[in-house]
């Protein structure tokens, strides 16, 4: 394709090369089992091969385009539905999720419209299945300056992991009109920080602030990290589920001395009397996929997914060996619930997670294979669940 070059008075070039910018892909394949001796007693399994294709244009004026198509396919492999693991999904799923505009001014930041990945603390790709959750609106993502960035956020619908079309439905199963949000984030001189306010339609405000510090120290050149969140909700509008009183603390201590880091975070979510589930989080567009920001919120489950006011640790050792190729992760996390949430359990939930990935190299650079395995339980109540999730990627 031939290059062609534009400039605009003020010098900036507005068209240079090809039509297309980028084209990359990646292929994934799953194998996820979970043992489930609660509500849904037996073994769940599911496999799927696939992937997704992305393109994104050249600018024109500083207006570009971009979309991505995700497959997963079981390749008739899975008993459907009775014994299949759904969240994978279990069955065939094509879609574009992602098709946008995207305009963007030298100094003034970019405009994305449309169908997209957004990230932000409390609404998310969930990225841990084979199509990450992705969201229908505006976004717009200022430059940084001296260390600040904003991003403001208007989003109409959005999209599960398991879905091939845009609804207005969320996790929490309430229809609303989507959520607005505006977020301000400041990284330097070791600290990491953001603000964020939320309004969930129909549903709460919410504001979250998170903060971490990296402090470097002489000791085997080891790093000490402390942080720290706290969220806060009330109801609004229609209030569709009752009054939301919500105010969670957080708190997060840890050294980093390579090739290992430990840390043991904490989290208080404190009780209110008449409100959702006791005081808990109203999380839209992350309850059940586990993939909250609070500090204790491990691989299958959370503070979030207990449904109650309570009290959580975790404690978490991450370690890279063999020139940063393979990478280990073990976590122990206990849920200390103001309302048990099965009848017979005599003690606190906990979880134990260990996650090991391999990196390739050479010829085979890109390809990973990763496998995590969950244990959660509910002590003296039938309930214990086991996931064990193996996971290959390659990305070209």
């Amino acid at each position: 394709m031939c290059a062609v070059a534009l400039l605009t008075a003020t010098g900036y070039p507005a068209y240079a090369g090809g039509f297309i910018k980028t084209f990359s892909g990646k292929l994934r394949l799953y194998d996820f089992q979970r043992i489930n001796q609660g509500n849904k007693p037996g073994t769940l399994r599911s496999f799927s091969l696939g992937g997704s294709l992305h393109a994104e244009t050249n600018a024109f004026y500083g207006l570009s385009a971009g979309a991505t198509f995700y497959a997963a396919e079981p390749l008739g492999l899975n008993d459907f539905p009775t014994k299949t693991d759904n969240s994978l999904p279990g069955n065939t799923v094509t879609s574009l999720s992602e098709g946008y505009l995207n305009y963007a001014y030298p100094g003034a930041g970019a405009l994305r419209v449309g169908d997209q990945k957004f990230v932000s603390p409390w609404a998310n790709p969930s990225d841990s299945r084979m199509v990450p959750a992705t969201f229908q609106g505006l976004v717009y993502h200022s430059p940084r300056r001296y260390g600040f960035s904003l991003t403001a956020a208007r989003i109409f619908r959005w999209k599960g992991r398991t879905a091939e079309h845009f609804g207005t439905v969320n996790l929490l199963k309430k229809n609303t009109t989507g959520f607005v949000t505006v977020g301000a984030r400041y990284r330097g001189h070791g600290l990491s920080a953001s603000f964020w306010h939320y309004r969930f339609y129909s549903l709460v405000d919410a504001e979250y602030l998170q903060g971490k510090y990296a402090l470097h120290t002489s000791y085997r050149g080891a790093t000490a990290l402390l942080g720290f969140q706290y969220l806060h909700e009330t109801d609004i509008g229609s209030a569709r589920l009752g009054k939301v009183d919500t105010n969670v603390y957080g708190l997060l201590a840890g050294i980093r001395l390579a090739p290992l880091t430990v840390t043991l975070g904490l989290n208080h979510i404190a009780p209110s009397v008449g409100a959702y589930h006791g005081g808990d989080v109203v999380s839209p567009y992350t309850h059940s996929y586990a993939t909250d920001p609070l500090y204790t919120t491990s691989m299958t489950q959370g503070m979030v997914e207990q449904n109650s006011a309570g009290n959580a640790w975790k404690l978490k050792g991450v370690y890279w060996g063999f020139q940063h190729r393979i990478r280990m992760i073990a976590s122990y996390a206990q849920y200390n619930v103001d309302q048990t949430v099965h009848p017979g359990q005599t003690g606190n939930a906990h979880e134990i997670d260990v996650d090991a990935t391999y990196f390739f190299a050479g010829r085979l650079k890109g390809l990973s294979l990763r496998d995590r395995v969950g244990f959660f339980d509910y002590p003296g109540a039938p309930a214990t669940f086991i996931y064990n999730r193996v996971m290959v990627q390659y990305p070209f």
